[in-house]
């Protein structure tokens, strides 16, 4: 085997989800220096999504990723066969990448391997935009409803004032 494998080459990212709101270091956070559920729970969905379908997508689009993995100077055992679904290709993509959650501080570990050095690095970097992008979307989601609850409870504030001035005015009547 050792005669014909072909080289990989792995990289490792290391980083955190943080959401757009403010940290707040409640007692357990101060003294175990886990971070907020919130936080967790942002580095759980990016880790899921990491190995998930919808990434290999995205990634595909940006790098071409069937390519990287198909190529001709990898071993026929390592290689990836491009005419195989997508289903394979998210099995196999499982198969070349390592996503864990480093605690107490929510910390994701992504690796990633590839047969030169500069596909690990794209692939990689792709990987860390894609995630990037969900974040942004979650978060603007959250922004959204929140403006969008703000907006109701102005608009019902606003009625209630309305109709406690009327009922002043027919009060002084």
């Amino acid at each position: 085997f050792g005669l014909f494998a072909s080289d990989q080459f792995r990289v490792e990212v290391q980083f955190t989800v943080a959401g757009g709101e403010p940290v707040i270091a409640d007692g357990l956070t101060a003294i175990t220096g886990i971070p907020s559920v919130s936080i967790i729970q942002d580095v759980q969905i990016v880790t899921n999504f990491l190995q998930s379908r919808a990434a290999v997508e995205k990634i595909q689009e940006k790098i071409n990723l069937r390519a990287r993995y198909s190529r001709d100077d990898a071993d026929w055992f390592a290689r990836f066969n491009p005419s195989k679904p997508i289903e394979k290709f998210v099995r196999y993509w499982q198969s070349m990448i390592s996503v864990a959650i480093k605690l107490p501080g929510g910390i994701v570990d992504f690796r990633v391997r590839a047969f030169t050095p500069e596909d690990a690095r794209a692939i990689a970097q792709a990987a860390i935009e894609v995630s990037e992008e969900l974040v942004n979307d979650l978060n603007q989601r959250q922004n959204n409803d929140a403006m969008r609850n703000a907006e109701q409870d102005v608009e019902r504030a606003s009625k209630r004032l309305m109709e406690a001035r009327v009922a002043l005015e027919q009060a002084r009547n």
